[in-house]
């Protein structure tokens, strides 16, 4: 991958990070995703703490709540979705403080 191709998507996913800051995909702000703790905070506080996060860092979460929306959408597509289903995941060294 170039520099440049890098440099966009790093760019794209702090952009969408700045979206979901505001509220999962599907809406309000359940307890078990990795955004969570950051959506308590205020507006600015948000936008402070993902404007400091590394290129890789956004990449990762970005890629981590792709990964959950479409496991989210499956359930729901199949029916078997619920309010409590959570997407816990290890995010490894990336650590949002709460």
């Amino acid at each position: 991958m170039s520099s440049q191709s890098l440099t966009t998507k790093q760019q794209e996913a702090k952009k969408v990070l700045l979206w979901l800051c505001f509220d999962c995909s599907l809406g309000g702000n359940p307890p078990g995703c990795h955004m969570h703790s950051l959506r308590l905070r205020s507006y600015a506080e948000r936008r402070r703490m993902i404007d400091q996060m590394g290129g890789p860092e956004c990449i990762q979460i970005h890629t981590l709540h792709r990964v959950c929306l479409a496991r989210k959408e499956s359930l729901m597509f199949a029916a078997r979705s619920s309010e409590e289903e959570s997407c816990i995941m290890d995010i490894g060294a990336v650590k949002i403080p709460e």
